[in-house]
């Protein structure tokens, strides 16, 4: 289509080095600007229309990146968060729940229990705090389920051990910090930002209206958004959406994604006559 795209490896990936784990949403949006300022100053790119697209936690990145930034050009968000990591958290575990077939009363107790999870894990906590609050968590599901007792000491430590790992990892704690909507509104750049109405990781019906509201709350008049029909998280042709899922189906992402940011980057940057 005549737009010049730049992919690099995550960090600890490939040709990378650090490790992803490790690392910040600031840190990788350092990563991004890196990458822009790289292709500004290759002869065959105009410096004046490089823009960012991320999906994911890579929108979060793409917006800290853009946050203020003259150089920017354009955002594309695909299946971006636009609320705070601690409500998509919380309204992820609600729609995974649902879809594993969960009734109202488990969904509501899951959803409280991960809210207040991951509330400790946005204010820093200590592993001491997560860990009593982990140990909890399990008692309430041993409850729910019937089980009616804990599993044995060793396992249970085991199973608190590994998602400690994970919720102390400066990569979560910033996910799970992160709010969106303070960077979006210093955007003054275009902004795409779409979704899949099957994803059960980002719900667009959560998202993509914050998105919306935070870019015109600031004044930004180029905002578009839309959510696909049918297609996941990864915007595949999908059943039901859920995680499962995303391996076995062969489509790599549907042609109309791609078309329709091909089409909304052409429209705003492309010259008439040339193919950019």
């Amino acid at each position: 289509a005549g737009i010049a795209v730049l992919r690099m490896d995550d960090r600890g990936v490939g040709g990378s080095t650090g490790r992803l784990g490790r690392s910040t949403l600031e840190d990788l949006a350092g990563d991004a600007n890196a990458a822009a300022r790289l292709l500004r100053r290759r002869p065959e790119i105009d410096p004046a229309r490089v823009g960012l697209l991320g999906q994911s936690q890579g929108g979060l990145v793409a917006i800290l990146a853009a946050q203020g930034s003259d150089s920017v050009a354009f955002v594309v968000l695909l299946a971006s968060p636009g609320v705070s990591g601690v409500e998509l958290m919380v309204r992820q575990t609600e729609m995974l729940a649902a879809a594993a077939g969960d009734g109202p009363a488990d969904i509501r107790r899951k959803a409280k229990s991960q809210e207040g999870i991951m509330k400790l894990v946005a204010a820093g906590a200590d592993s001491a705090a997560l860990h009593a609050e982990l140990r909890k968590a399990l008692r309430a599901e041993a409850m729910a389920t019937g089980e009616g007792r804990l599993p044995a000491d060793a396992d249970l430590e085991a199973r608190i051990r590994s998602e400690l790992r994970t919720l102390r990892s400066p990569i979560y704690v910033s996910l799970v910090a992160s709010d969106p909507r303070p960077a979006l509104k210093e955007l003054r750049t275009p902004v795409l930002a779409l979704g899949g109405d099957l994803d059960q990781q980002v719900d667009p019906q959560q998202n993509l209206p914050e998105i919306r509201r935070a870019l015109e709350l600031a004044g930004n008049e180029d905002v578009t958004t839309h959510s696909f029909p049918g297609l996941n998280h990864l915007f595949q042709r999908a059943q039901t959406g859920g995680v499962e899922a995303y391996g076995r189906i062969e489509q790599t992402m549907d042609p109309a994604v791609l078309k329709k940011v091909r089409e909304w980057i052409r429209a705003r940057f492309g010259r008439p006559g040339v193919a950019r």
